[in-house]
């Protein structure tokens, strides 16, 4: 559309109905998805995934391959369709990385099996995450004219794959109680 704001809008309305629908497969399938998230192997998976992209912030490894394949998806034009899938398809990869927050309201859901709360639940947390990106949208055009010190970026890459590397050990603590409960 040419307007920053109302394609982040398409892509926050993206985050939120894949995080909405989370919340429903949760609630409705209640201790199935409970096991799933307390498999092992899951964890494992989501371990070696999250210590993989910290390696990718530390410059080991490109991603760009990814960026490649998903731009097969859509039409190869810029539209609000486009940014609504993009969305979509961020808060599915993003939900691994918000962990702890985003498993403890799963765990509540899936425990309550109250549809109505998942829904509510999972929908405002989506909104709390994708609010800001209607504000960056809203101000790209300010926002790219600002230079970070490289040494800043630098900084800030360290800090995220930090954060990627706890989000494995994390991960990891399901994997190392299956291995030394009694």
């Amino acid at each position: 559309s040419g307007n920053g704001l109302v394609a982040s809008s398409m892509y926050s309305a993206g985050i939120v109905v894949s995080y909405t629908a989370l919340g429903l497969a949760a609630a409705t399938s209640g201790a199935m998805f409970g096991a799933i998230m307390a498999n092992k192997f899951v964890n494992m998976g989501l371990a070696v995934f999250m210590a993989g992209l910290g390696l990718v912030m530390l410059g080991f490894g490109n991603l760009s391959v990814f960026q490649q394949i998903g731009s097969r998806f859509g039409s190869g034009k810029p539209s609000l369709v486009n940014c609504f899938l993009m969305g979509t398809g961020a808060g599915l990869v993003a939900a691994p990385c918000t962990g702890p927050v985003l498993a403890a309201l799963l765990a509540l859901t899936a425990g309550s099996r109250d549809v109505t709360l998942g829904a509510f639940l999972l929908f405002t947390y989506s909104l709390g995450f994708a609010v800001p990106y209607v504000i960056l949208g809203g101000l790209a055009k300010k926002a790219s004219t600002f230079k970070a010190h490289p040494h800043v970026q630098v900084g800030i890459k360290y800090l995220f794959a930090a954060v990627m590397f706890g989000l494995a050990v994390y991960y990891m603590r399901v994997v190392a109680y299956h291995q030394f409960a009694l």
